[in-house]
């Protein structure tokens, strides 16, 4: 009895749903059945974009409907922005009767479902045995306003809440591939006794660098003495700065190595070096080398990586103004 009721019951078709496209049926079917049109269409106003954001057509020459909703959605535009005149609430909207494609349709009328001068939804009828004043007591009958501002309102509410839980997701995911690097980069590092994390060791190497970069005014030695500090701080077998001339785009290598490992800077002038250089100036985070399918996922070739013969590698970015100028490889 109750479900039969909400089916019969306009204001409660109308009003008895939060669901976009069924609010929408229910508006169409409201003149559907009261004036027997050949097509209704439902033109939806976004407020926030100043345009027309959803086009749904019903009945049997909706196709044909839908190519005059066109026209008449470009001349709304302009008549909400202001650069045309607005036309009345209720109307006829012209077109082509000789036009094939209007073949059928006599005439299409149009109502403005507004409150004031906020602007709603336009509902389009083609064809059909309505007037205006009819059309005028159909529309003051029905709360058609409340029902389709409310379920616009609460379909871009869903989507936004579907794309921050998306991104929520995202930054989810992110931070778990963070953790995990991170914690095996300590892991490591903590076998070998080689990086002390005390704060006072950490303003130590701090103040070392610093005293390095004051110690001269040559970047070059600048540098140097930075990678030094950086290697014997950490207990490091290798560190190196690896940094493109911004003049002549030759690489910049400011080597450390300790006793047991070999200079590499040589083996950037490979063309697999010089392939391992351009990956790197295309980072922004650190990337973890340590294992090798994710290094090549940070788009590094293992082959090449495999040369270096390192337990455990990471890549830190040096970035300026948002430019990637360089790179720790450490």
């Amino acid at each position: 009895m109750t479900s039969t009721m909400k089916t019969n019951n306009p204001y409660l078709k109308l009003l008895g749903s939060l669901e976009f496209s069924e609010v929408l049926e229910a508006a169409a079917s409201i003149f559907m059945d009261g004036f027997n049109p050949l097509a209704v269409g439902v033109l939806v106003w976004d407020p926030d974009l100043e345009t027309i954001s959803d086009k749904t057509f019903f009945g049997p020459k909706k196709e044909i409907l839908a190519k005059t909703a066109s026209n008449f959605a470009a001349a709304l535009e302009l008549q909400q922005s202001g650069t045309a005149e607005r036309t009345a609430v209720i109307g006829e909207y012209p077109h082509d009767k000789k036009d094939a494609n209007h073949a059928g349709v006599q005439k299409v009328h149009y109502i403005r479902v507004e409150q004031g001068d906020k602007l709603c939804a336009v509902i389009m009828l083609a064809g059909g045995n309505a007037s205006v004043a009819e059309l005028e007591e159909k529309l003051a009958q029905y709360p058609l306003f409340l029902a389709l501002s409310n379920a616009w309102e609460v379909r871009e509410l869903k989507r936004e809440n579907e794309r921050l839980r998306s991104r929520y997701d995202d930054l989810e995911d992110q931070n778990s591939n963070l953790e995990d690097q991170t914690r095996k980069l300590i892991q490591d590092l903590t076998v070998k006794d080689a990086l002390r994390t005390s704060t006072i060791e950490r303003d130590k190497s701090l103040f070392e660098i610093s005293a390095a970069v004051r110690s001269s005014v040559e970047i070059q030695t600048v540098l140097q003495k930075a990678v030094n500090a950086l290697g014997v701080r950490f207990d490091l077998n290798r560190c190196l700065i690896l940094r493109p001339s911004p003049l002549t785009n030759e690489l910049l290598v400011y080597e450390y190595h300790d006793g047991s490992t070999s200079s590499v800077s040589h083996m950037f002038v490979s063309e697999g070096g010089q392939e391992f250089v351009r990956a790197m100036m295309t980072k922004t985070a650190p990337c973890d080398l340590g294992d090798r399918q994710l290094a090549e996922a940070h788009g590094f070739d293992p082959e090449y990586l495999r040369t270096f013969e390192f337990l455990s590698a990471l890549i830190v970015p040096l970035i300026m103004r948002d430019r990637t100028i360089g790179a720790i490889f450490l």
